[in-house]
């Protein structure tokens, strides 16, 4: 896909971007003059080290933390001037993201979990009820769907987390080491619907960060983060060296 890009729309710009954390006197610079554009229908892999502003990266573009500099834009949006009410209507609606701790209620079923972003969006009961079956069935879970977590195995709990953050048809899937405490069988179905995803979706984005090299096999770009910036992209397996003269 990263090939048509001149044919597609951008869906997330970011421009110049800083995250500098203070502790004291001492700054830490988190970011320090990244530059990144994911076009519609892409599926973006993001790897480097711990410390390397990978969380970061995903929380500055949903809105989560302000960057210190620059700019960040979704959809032609610009972030860091949208209030929090703003903000949050983003979250709900534009982003879907999947923790690698899956997040899940545990005194809820599947079904509730999975409804529970609907509810706190307003959606209609209709809208609901169908969403939540076709979501269900499509990971594999219809017949678990008055379960609690307690009850599924790390995987299964992993595709209900994914399934929540399909729930409100966002743009932009954000996941954060989604394979991060799965077995290598687990791991392979998780690679499997995201794939499945960005295939039936080619307006939509998705960005993974990972340790897991198992995703560069289904990425369109795989960018290798270190010290806050992009130091090198991966394109459908070519390494391609980034510039960094102006990397502070």
């Amino acid at each position: 896909m990263y090939e048509d890009t001149q044919r597609k729309k951008k869906i997330i710009d970011c421009h110049d971007v800083f995250k500098i954390y203070k502790q004291g006197k001492l700054e830490i610079f988190a970011l320090r003059n990244l530059n990144l554009t994911v076009y519609e229908g892409e599926l973006i892999v993001i790897v480097g080290p711990s410390g390397s502003g990978k969380t970061t990266l995903m929380n500055v573009i949903t809105g989560l933390e302000r960057p210190t500099a620059g700019k960040i834009k979704i959809k032609g949006l610009e972030m860091t001037q949208l209030k929090e009410n703003q903000i949050e209507h983003m979250l709900q609606h534009k982003f879907g993201i999947i923790f690698q701790f899956f997040n899940l209620i545990p005194t809820l079923t599947i079904y509730g979990n999975v409804e529970l972003p609907m509810l706190i969006a307003e959606k209609e009961k209709k809208f609901q009820k169908e969403r939540i079956k076709l979501l269900l069935d499509k990971v594999g879970l219809l017949n678990r769907a008055f379960s609690r977590p307690h009850t599924l195995s790390g995987g299964e709990r992993q595709r209900v987390a994914i399934a929540m953050a399909l729930a409100n048809d966002p743009e932009i899937i954000i996941a954060d080491e989604p394979t991060g405490n799965l077995d290598s069988i687990s791991a392979q179905k998780i690679l499997n619907l995201f794939q499945e995803f960005n295939q039936n979706n080619p307006k939509k984005a998705i960005i993974i960060v990972t340790h897991n090299p198992i995703f560069r096999q289904i990425a369109d770009r795989t960018l290798i983060l270190q010290d806050g910036a992009i130091v090198e992209e991966i394109l459908n397996g070519e390494m391609k060296k980034k510039r960094n003269e102006d990397v502070l």
